[in-house]
């Protein structure tokens, strides 16, 4: 069961003005963010809303915070919206395309928990089809990636992938390449998972990094919550875009070893 955005209704809070629609092909350039700042131009922090009656908590931007180069995203236990928590996501002001997306994070273990870094659009944001690429840390099995897309609206492509560590211990450097044809997922340099079809997302899309946490609603895909002793923390040292076609970014990314 996937649930991340399916119900994102309240991401139309988010979008002032839509966009046409245009090729994947033809978005905003790359980026490389190591996070020294949050930079508003960039990134907008989630608050006061829910995707759906599947999620747990509400969004609160004071979840949201950068410390010593660190992004976190974290959670309490906060009435807000209706529900007893408050929990994190800051998405991209603006929508990107085919191309590499990187990030060296460390996920979240607990049950009822996902940390995760995908790509979205769809109708709250002014465009009909729902495309979606994911990487997914399900904390009930912090040794496993969930890795998903959508096309259209239409899901169930999920692949469990074991990473022979768990996520929370440690920083690990995880990505995507996205392409008209293909999706590839890799983590530490390594290919995990590759999807080759001639339908698959095609509507540039906005760049999300969220904790939170399931309702009763999900039990049976991501466990039972209960707020743990030590406070949840999703921590993110950098992330990147890069457009296909353009220079590597950075030493460590997957495109300068293409």
């Amino acid at each position: 069961m996937k649930q991340s955005v399916l119900a994102a209704m309240a991401l139309a809070m988010t979008t002032a003005v839509a966009v046409p629609e245009a090729s994947a092909q033809e978005k905003n350039g790359s980026f490389f963010d190591d996070f020294k700042t949050l930079d508003a131009d960039r990134w907008l922090r989630s608050d006061g809303w829910t995707n759906g009656s599947h999620q747990g908590c509400t969004w609160s931007e004071q979840e949201v915070m950068v410390k010593e180069g660190i992004l976190e995203l974290t959670m309490r236990i906060r009435p807000k919206g209706g529900n007893p928590y408050t929990c994190a996501e800051v998405q991209s002001r603006e929508r990107y395309g085919y191309g590499m997306y990187e990030a060296r994070i460390r996920g979240v273990a607990g049950s009822g928990l996902n940390s995760s870094v995908f790509t979205y659009i769809g109708p709250p944001l002014g465009v009909p089809s729902h495309d979606e690429v994911d990487i997914e840390i399900l904390g009930k099995n912090p040794t496993q990636a969930q890795l998903n897309y959508y096309v259209d609206g239409q899901g169930k492509h999920e692949e469990y992938v074991d990473l022979g560590f768990d996520v929370s211990k440690d920083f690990h450097h995880y990505g995507f390449e996205w392409q008209k044809d293909y999706i590839r997922w890799y983590v530490d340099g390594r290919m995990i998972h590759e999807v080759k079809s001639d339908k698959l997302p095609s509507h540039p899309s906005k760049l999300f990094l969220s904790l939170w946490s399931g309702s009763a609603e999900v039990n049976d895909w991501l466990g039972p919550f209960k707020f743990p002793e030590e406070r949840p923390k999703y921590q993110v040292d950098w992330i990147s875009y890069t457009k296909t076609g353009e220079a590597c970014l950075f030493p460590q990314s997957l495109t300068c070893k293409k």
